[in-house]
């Protein structure tokens, strides 16, 4: 029988995680393409994006979450009125409904981590606790991607 040599086994254990992490299942939400902008160090706000879909017959909310590298996550609404960069905390979350899907994308809602306690690295992944008003909370996987990068 064929046995790989030692060294391919060694450099596909320290192969990175793939590009996009798996989907991730809390009840009847699928939570995936879950990415995080690089920061410059010093930056003390950071944004991330993902995707829910909802896949049961009652509505959620994303509420916001908790991550080990910043003080608070919330969600926030981004919009360019005159031309002018405005984030708005979304105290109640943002609806996932039953049956559908709501996209965190750049230009509209995100996920912010406010207080950052140390830079977020393109190709490194952070681990970012979710809250759901009715599914509850799981961890999630997001990539680290360029802040130049918009999907």
């Amino acid at each position: 029988m064929w046995k790989p040599p030692m060294l391919a086994l060694a450099l596909v254990a320290a192969m990175p995680p793939s590009a996009t992490a798996e989907p991730v299942c809390l009840g009847d939400l699928v939570i995936e393409d879950a990415w995080a902008r690089a920061t410059e160090p010093g930056a003390k706000v950071g944004a991330a994006y993902l995707v829910v879909r909802n896949e049961g017959d009652r509505d959620d909310r994303l509420a916001g979450g908790e991550a080990v590298f910043a003080g608070r996550v919330e969600v926030r609404t981004m919009a360019m009125p005159g031309g002018n960069l405005r984030l708005r905390r979304l105290y109640d979350g943002v609806a996932v409904p039953a049956g559908g899907v709501v996209t965190l994308e750049p230009g509209g809602y995100q996920l912010t981590f406010i207080d950052l306690h140390q830079p977020l690295l393109e190709g490194e992944h952070c681990t970012v606790r979710l809250r759901f008003v009715e599914a509850g909370e799981v961890d999630v996987d997001f990539e680290v991607r360029s802040v130049a990068r918009r999907r």
